[in-house]
């Protein structure tokens, strides 16, 4: 039996294992169940990877992307080892056929979302697959108090019941001490096993600006950035645009992406940004998931994130090669108060919820009464223009609908075109040899792409149009033409989300919502959100000691680096002293306005290191001047206050 470090050899080419991974694999191999907690580019796929290659059988990883699905399934295809993907997308006789696969043929990996569990027909294949391991990803969409709550991986656990003695993995880059004990009870964890390292990246110095004017802090810190490349990320489509153009105008190298572009536009940008030819890629948060780029010496948030744990991944996509970088977040006091209204506007009344489900029905010409098998493209932002609706409050009612049982939502669907041939080669060759018009294409296609006779490969129908010199739109006939002969199964790429119907559908006005799963919800949000504008807002504490805090790592000594470290140096000040005299000023104006030279004066006696914390306390707008008297700006720290 090969080792670990033979198959890391063989097929990836290392030399050795990075920081948990070897550990985690030895783990799997011993038969423990195990949550590994490794960060971003912590290279968590090869700790499942690996230890299924040193045995025999096969591993089912469940994962919530399907476009990462994709991802890994090419990735593994090119190494030369045989995976597949089971989505919404495949039709029936093709999902078929790919189960038995994985049960009479040599299929190593079954990729499959969380929402196939409960399927009847992959229920009845799973109780004849040898599996030798179960992967989860991103582990944390399994608990109420993660970031990314996903109520159909609580189905996961039934697999358990069925293989109860192969063991699992589940892997994470972010989860708090909650979360980390929720992820192991509800997978059914025989014995509680957790392998993590220290979320600390000590080469990222992490900085936050209160700043009145974004556009110019960006243009300041993307103009100091050393060699190498950098990440805008922001909120929204239209902003992606504009900010590219604003960094192209000042003679910076900048691309954008989002979700509404094409397939082939993003790719093309993302592999401009990769080559290096641009140096700045500015994204909504659709960039980002299974990207590795070693050089990003700065990633900044133009917008307050979500929450910790989504900043704290998005961030940690700077300095993968281990040299100095830089994460920082920009934010406005109207910021703060605008995403706890964003959160508000998801949580719609119920005759919105209810407005949002009639109007799904219709659109896919559900009778009262009915149960669909299917599952529907759905554009959430398209949809929620034709209801006349804000989109916050239409995806609102979705997330709504889906913790509630009544729909299944399965966002950010990218899915590549796939081909497979229905046909053997001896059929192809005769159909090459009737059909002049036909050969040239099928030799193209043959030569561009392996293992079209076996399982459903990606394809990309402008790549085929370039090597064959014709339009796009002619490709994709040629390949509808091969579907209509029933010799392949062409599965067009898609873009869209996907909804499916678990449960009968009911009339919209029986439609009930659990007011318990609803306020809680909304708690947790409005938590994390409440956690994120306290690290931004906070002027006290080491930024590198809050974030680890959060994710249960305490006692650990101050970074040195991040902007609260430099300002404390710059003062001459150590941690202690500097927390002491910033509480002794705020604690002395909170009360009204104070002259200014009567704080001076009472503050540790006027020295210059008080006037210089006083002055930079001004400068950022914790402290309000009216002429000669102060006073404590109690906006700028809603919440952050000690």
């Amino acid at each position: 039996m090969p080792t670990p470090l033979d198959i890391l050899k063989q097929y990836w080419n290392y030399d050795s294992f990075r920081d948990s991974q070897e550990e985690v694999i030895s783990a799997v191999l011993e038969g423990k169940d195990t949550l590994a907690l490794l960060p971003t580019g912590g290279g968590k796929s090869i700790c499942f990877q690996v230890p299924t290659l040193v045995k025999e059988g096969l591993c089912i990883v469940i994962s919530p992307l399907l476009a990462l699905m994709a991802d890994q399934v090419d990735s593994l295809t090119k190494r030369g080892i045989k995976a597949v993907a089971i989505n919404s997308m495949l039709k029936y006789r093709d999902i078929d056929r790919l189960l038995d696969n994985c049960i009479y043929g040599d299929i190593r990996f079954l990729f499959i979302s969380p929402e196939r569990i409960e399927n009847p027909l992959f229920q009845e294949r799973l109780q004849k697959m040898k599996p030798t391991l179960i992967a989860v990803d991103e582990a944390h969409c399994i608990s109420q108090w993660g970031y990314d709550f996903r109520p159909a991986y609580l189905t996961i656990a039934q697999i358990r019941e069925i293989h109860p003695t192969v063991p699992m993995l589940a892997l994470t880059a972010t989860a708090t001490p909650d979360v980390v004990d929720d992820i192991q009870e509800k997978l059914l964890f025989k014995q509680k096993h957790v392998i993590s390292r220290s979320f600390n990246r000590t080469n990222i110095s992490f900085n936050t600006w209160s700043v009145g004017d974004k556009r110019g802090r960006v243009l300041d810190l993307f103009k100091a950035m050393p060699s190498g490349s950098g990440i805008l990320y922001v909120r929204n489509r239209r902003l992606c645009r504009e900010l590219s153009d604003m960094l192209a105008q000042n003679g910076l190298s900048s691309t954008y992406y989002h979700a509404g572009m094409s397939k082939q536009n993003r790719a093309a940008q993302q592999a401009l940004w990769i080559s290096g030819e641009k140096k700045i890629m500015v994204s909504t948060n659709a960039f980002g998931m299974g990207i590795d780029k070693a050089d990003v010496r700065l990633v900044i948030h133009f917008d307050l994130s979500d929450c910790i744990e989504s900043y704290y991944q998005e961030a940690g996509r700077a300095g993968r090669d281990g040299l100095p970088s830089a994460a920082t977040q920009l934010y406005t006091l109207s910021d703060t108060q605008d995403a706890l209204t964003r959160i508000e506007s998801q949580f719609p009344e119920l005759s919105t919820v209810k407005k949002v489900y009639q109007a799904l029905a219709d659109r896919f010409q559900l009778a009262t009464g009915s149960v669909s098998e299917e599952s529907f493209g759905l554009s959430i932002g398209e949809f929620s223009e034709r209801l006349g609706l804000r989109l916050f409050p239409t995806y609102g009612a979705l997330k709504l609908l889906e913790l509630n049982g009544y729909i299944i939502l399965s966002e950010g669907l990218s899915s590549p075109s796939k081909l497979q041939m229905s046909c053997s080669r001896r059929e192809l060759e005769d159909l090459m040899d009737r059909n002049a018009s036909m050969k040239r294409f099928l030799d193209v296609l043959l030569r561009s792409y392996t293992g079209l006779f076996t399982s459903p490969v990606s394809i990309s129908e402008i790549e085929l149009a370039s090597r064959l010199k014709i339009p796009e739109k002619l490709v994709v006939e040629l390949l509808q033409r091969l579907e209509n002969m029933t010799l392949a199964t062409y599965l067009k790429k898609s873009s869209a989300a996907t909804i499916s119907f678990p449960m009968v559908r009911v009339p919209a006005q029986d439609i009930r919502l659990s007011k318990e799963t609803n306020a809680g919800r909304r708690e947790r949000m409005i938590g994390k959100q409440q956690a994120m504008i306290h690290y931004a807002e906070n002027i006290y504490e080491c930024r590198i000691k809050l974030l680890l805090a959060y994710f249960g790592e305490e006692n650990t000594s101050a970074c040195g680096q991040c902007d609260v470290c430099l300002q404390e140096k710059s003062l001459g000040l150590n941690s202690q002293e500097y927390v002491t005299l910033l509480r002794q000023i705020r604690s002395r104006l909170l009360p009204g306005k104070v002259d200014l030279e009567t704080l001076h004066q009472e503050i540790e006696g006027d020295s210059e290191r008080t006037r210089a914390l006083i002055r930079w306390l001004m400068d950022n707008d914790f402290i309000r001047s009216f002429g000669k008297v102060v006073s404590w700006n109690v906006d700028k720290e809603r919440i952050q206050a000690k």
